[in-house]
């Protein structure tokens, strides 16, 4: 994947990726709940953001590859509360489809947002490359399907409205608060 050219000049094709590099902010926290894996947030995507308005979009993929490497694993998540054909990431996931220490687990699954937060990086790099083949084979297919979970998952309150239960960020909360299991048979009933 090549970035389009910038104000600057050409800019420079992709490195050959001899292995997985992904920026995170784990580690420059003060709680010790992520536990060295990636905590899928706002704080995970925004690393990135940087470099699609700088136009270094070649130093994007290994951010995609995380989430393309645990999708089958999301499926199966999104599929037990209820929205099979959807996509679901817990707040913990890491390298090469595999849970963090706390994904999938309770703990893991209550911030029902985090695919549709990552999903605006494969359309940030969709927008700022105008690259057809990268909306086609990445970025619609992820953002489709964990919209698709998100939507599934709402539920209609008696005022119109529609609201995501029992999601929340529950930065640095302790693990014994209450489970996510309420939620989750909430959702098989819509």
């Amino acid at each position: 994947m090549t970035a389009s050219p910038s104000a600057h000049g050409p800019a420079s094709p992709s490195p050959p990726h001899r292995g997985i590099v992904v920026w995170t902010h784990v580690g420059s926290r003060s709680c010790a709940d992520e536990e060295g894996d990636l905590t899928i947030n706002y704080n995970e995507e925004a690393a990135f953001w940087a470099l699609y308005a700088t136009n270094r979009l070649e130093l994007t993929p290994p951010y995609y590859q995380v989430f393309e490497d645990y999708a089958q694993r999301a499926a199966a998540i999104a599929a037990s509360y209820g929205c099979p054909g959807a996509l679901h990431f817990p707040d913990h996931i890491t390298l090469r489809g595999h849970d963090g220490q706390k994904g999938g687990a309770e703990y893991g699954s209550t911030m029902h947002s985090n695919g549709v937060l990552a999903a605006l990086n494969f359309i940030s790099h969709w927008e700022y490359s105008a690259d057809d083949a990268f909306l086609r084979r990445h970025a619609f297919p992820f953002a489709r399907d964990a919209l698709a979970f998100y939507l599934c998952y709402a539920a209609r309150r008696t005022d119109g409205a529609w609201e995501v239960g029992y999601d929340q960020s529950h930065e640095c909360v302790p693990p014994e608060r209450p489970s996510d299991t309420a939620g989750a048979e909430r959702a098989k009933r819509f």
